[in-house]
């Protein structure tokens, strides 16, 4: 539950604070051309510019994703969760990384954008998911992916309305504090989900009833 709040609240943070940051880039960081009440032409370039980069990086953090999941999850069987899952929060906290330098005007905006694609290859939720399968027995699995959906969905409820009475520096340090004090942490301290023998009868048994 922890790993599952703390990733939510943190892409949520994320993600509410980046079309404003992305228009204070696109205009020469000379300030938000859209705070004002008047919408003008710099607004609607920078609206326009962000809305183009960010649907591109969409689609192509969306297409590793699909291209990295069977990968990913075959080599989770392989090796176990844990360390895909530990690879996952180390791609995500380059992320983290780049979005505090672009707030401190040291980076390009693309490079941000390529560790957010770079952090799609490793599909994390899946992994977790997976490791959820492991730990849990089937008549269990349905209640606890069903309790993480609602934390889920909560946390998308709570998370926009907490950002709207941050700042944009005080949403940006929350983001990069829920990820750094909760989900890193969670992560590494989850214990992994099978020894490398029950694995191994797992996925040697061809799903007779001992390696349910």
């Amino acid at each position: 539950l922890l790993l599952a709040t703390g990733n939510v609240a943190a892409s949520g943070l994320a993600n509410q604070v980046m079309p404003e940051l992305a228009a204070n880039y696109y205009n020469g960081w000379q300030g938000d051309p859209c705070a004002g009440a008047v919408v003008g032409l710099t607004c609607q370039e920078a609206s326009a510019r962000w809305t183009r980069s960010s649907s591109a990086v969409g689609l192509v953090a969306s297409l590793l994703f699909v291209v990295g999941s069977p990968i990913c999850g075959a080599l989770s069987d392989a090796i176990g969760r844990k360390p895909v899952l530990v690879a996952n929060i180390a791609m995500w906290s380059m992320c983290c990384v780049m979005l505090a330098a672009l707030y401190a005007r040291s980076i390009s905006i693309n490079l941000y954008f390529a560790s957010y694609v770079l952090g799609a290859m490793v599909p994390g939720p899946l992994i977790f998911d997976l490791w959820i399968a492991d730990r849990t027995s089937p008549t269990n699995r349905v209640f606890v992916l069903s309790l993480l959906a609602v934390v889920v969905d909560g946390d998308g409820l709570v998370v926009p309305l907490i950002g709207s009475m941050l700042s944009q520096f005080g949403t940006i340090t929350g983001a990069l504090a829920v990820y750094a004090l909760l989900v890193v942490p969670a992560v590494l301290w989850l214990p992994e989900s099978l020894s490398h023998a029950k694995r191994r009868l797992r996925w040697n048994c061809d799903g007779a009833e001992v390696c349910a």
